[in-house]
């Protein structure tokens, strides 16, 4: 007995130890990754600061992390809300993410979003302006405007009236419509593709409202869209439209994750790698974070997300919930009060201009501005849009500008447009140099499938023009003005024709076109599944010459648009027949070989081509010595009738 007594003991002494050294096994990589996690986060906000604090998210990423915001971005920040909130509402081209975002750094800041400069950025979030004559700006930018329209109005729980253009419920229930069946978000109808960034971002900003249930089903879809489309190394593939894996979409879904609740190390978002080690993975020895995973520099805009990941990360295994809530914090901004109605409201600064700039214009849509303009400056016509002047440009010459309210392809429409007409003095020259056009592109529109396009008016159709694109913004050098604007075009190329004709079993001629909106830059010849060529857009035909008789070719050609848009046409086939050399010889071929030593075909026994010339000069001498016999006959006989 006493045996079994010291056995059992012995056994539950064992069991105690075992899961005494087990539980700290539950929090010990939780702890592991929360010390690398902290180190991250204060090297990305050393690097960020010491590169300087220029961008709202990063001011919003330092402040949740516990960091002192620079004070030279008080400056930055007043100046974007300048160019951007009065002037967007002075022109009509306020775009409501800029307002959103804002209204979210001021109350990083500690400043109060329903009073800067005179401005309650607040009210207009959930009385949402008009965007030029398109419509509400809180749904120009597609899903982008309601998300960030929750994510604003909940950082301190500010109180939305009733009788708002957009309540919060109104705002649920625009987002909880535009998900997808795969349980996705895309940018808006016009992108339907998938997209993990604004899947990730509408987790964000329904996630306080998971108590109702078409919320939490809505959330539930996401999540396990999210998983499901996770790669083995933990990261999140985003397509060509961010150049594959990106760290920006690894730091959106901690950000979405952790606002729902849901550990992102945990088993539904592991693989080989959990969400974390795979953003960790991107990080720089300087401290910031590259964008994609063959990049060698570290990049501000995959920094700053990744940074606020991390915070988000932190307050959820610390229990502070959303990276968005300033409610509470340790340190919560001061609660503003409710807004009231200023009786005199302060004039606002107006937004900076260049010094000595005089060629500044203000025009609202609809509306034509005419002014003198100098060839010194260049043409100013809002914060994105500014026309260089080449050097032999005019003096005392006018500038009339319009923004077109009636736009053919309207739907395309992607940033800045405008019509620009110049007024030269009566006996100038027009300028022989270039202008330098650029233009805004609208926030969340693929950057890669923009470009700059002209109305011709000959024609009445848009004609690609092409340009650079760097930090929101496009710029090309044009000969000319009339209206131009930023399109964007994501379709591929449509009514593809393809025909192939074999020609004297050497060659085939292949014929083909296309048709795009933005032109054809190259057609790319498959045969039987294989590049064998790629030909400039203006090319309609192509000679294979590289066949073999009594073979099959299976053709194809995939157009190329001027922005990347592929399309295939159908498949064609050819049947290249046997040539006669591959064929029976008849019994009259072997006779006529037999006699000249030649077959039927012109060829010698060895298979030969023999020249025609030879067989025409045989023919030749032998009617020329006829001629010479005849001939001289006659002159003989002519000699002796003489002599008679």
């Amino acid at each position: 007995m006493r045996k079994t007594y010291k056995l059992v003991n012995l056994t539950l002494v064992f069991l105690l130890s075992f899961f005494t050294f087990l539980s700290p096994l539950s929090t010990q990589a939780e702890m592991n990754y929360l010390d690398e996690v902290n180190e991250a986060i204060d090297s990305a906000a050393k690097h960020m600061i010491a590169e300087g604090v220029i961008s709202e998210w990063e001011a919003i990423a330092l402040a949740q992390a516990g960091k002192e915001v620079p004070a030279s971005y008080e400056e930055q920040f007043y100046s974007t809300f300048n160019s951007q909130i009065v002037g967007g509402l002075e022109t009509g081209r306020i775009k409501i993410t800029d307002i959103e975002r804002l209204a979210i750094a001021a109350v990083a800041i500690g400043k109060d979003p329903r009073d800067i400069s005179g401005y309650n950025l607040i009210e207009l979030i959930y009385n949402s302006p008009d965007f030029m004559s398109f419509g509400d700006a809180m749904t120009f930018q597609g899903n982008n405007g309601p998300i960030f329209a929750l994510i604003a109005l909940d950082t301190l729980n500010f109180e939305v009236p009733a009788d708002a253009r957009w309540t919060r419920a109104d705002l649920i229930e625009e987002l909880v419509n535009n998900q997808n069946e795969d349980g996705s978000w895309a940018l808006n109808n016009q992108y339907p593709s998938p997209s993990i960034d604004i899947t990730a971002m509408a987790i964000i900003g329904l996630s306080k409202y998971k108590n109702l249930p078409e919320v939490d089903e809505a959330i539930q879809k996401a999540v396990h869209f999210l998983s499901d489309i996770q790669t083995e190394n933990g990261g999140f593939d985003g397509g060509s439209f961010v150049g594959g894996l990106s760290s920006e979409a690894a730091s959106q879904v901690i950000i979405g994750l952790t606002a729902y609740g849901i550990d992102p190390t945990g088993p539904q978002f592991t693989k080989d790698e959990n969400v974390i080690e795979h953003l960790l993975s991107y990080k720089q020895e300087d401290g910031g974070f590259k964008h994609n995973p063959g990049d060698s520099d570290s990049n501000s805009m995959a920094t700053e997300q990744a940074l606020q990941a991390l915070v988000a990360y932190k307050f959820f295994l610390e229990g502070k919930g959303s990276l968005y809530d300033f409610t509470n914090k340790d340190e919560d901004p001061e609660q503003p009060t409710e807004p009231t109605e200023p009786e005199e409201p302060t004039e606002p600064e107006a937004p900076e201009e260049p010094e000595e700039n005089n060629n500044n214009i203000d025009v609202n849509p609809g509306e034509s501005v005419t002014q003198p303009v100098s060839g010194e400056d260049d043409i100013i016509v809002n914060d994105t849009t500014i026309v260089h002047l080449p050097q032999d440009f005019p003096a005392n010459t006018e500038i009339k500008v319009t923004i077109p309210t009636e736009v053919k392809n309207k739907e395309k429409l992607a940033g800045d447009i405008f019509d620009f007409t110049f007024l030269f003095p009566e006996g100038s020259e027009a300028p022989t140099g270039s202008y330098v056009l650029t233009m805004g592109i609208n926030d969340g529109v693929d950057e890669t499938k923009v470009a700059i396009y002209y109305f011709n008016e000959e024609t009445g159709t848009w004609e690609f023009v092409g340009g650079e694109v760097k930090d929101g913004k496009i710029t090309t050098e044009v000969d000319h003005f009339s209206t131009y604007a930023v399109l964007t075009d994501t379709e591929a190329p449509t009514n593809i024709q393809l025909s192939a004709e074999n020609v004297d079993n050497k060659q085939v001629v292949l014929s083909f076109s296309a048709e795009d909106f933005s032109g054809i830059d190259y057609f790319i010849l498959l045969r039987n599944g294989e590049k064998i060529s790629q030909v400039d857009g203006i090319e309609t035909s192509f000679i294979d010459a590289d066949i073999t008789a009594g073979g099959s070719y299976e053709y194809q050609v995939i157009a190329v648009d001027l922005l990347g848009n592929e399309g295939k046409s159908t498949p064609v086939t050819v049947e290249i027949p046997k040539t006669k050399t591959d064929e029976p010889i008849t019994e009259e071929e072997k006779e006529t070989t037999e006699e000249t030593g030649t077959t039927g075909d012109g060829k010698d026994e060895t298979g030969k081509v023999l020249p025609k010339t030879a067989t025409n000069m045989y023919n030749y001498l032998v009617g020329g010595l006829l001629l010479f016999i005849l001939g001289s006959a006659l002159i003989v006989y002519y000699k002796r009738k003489q002599l008679s």
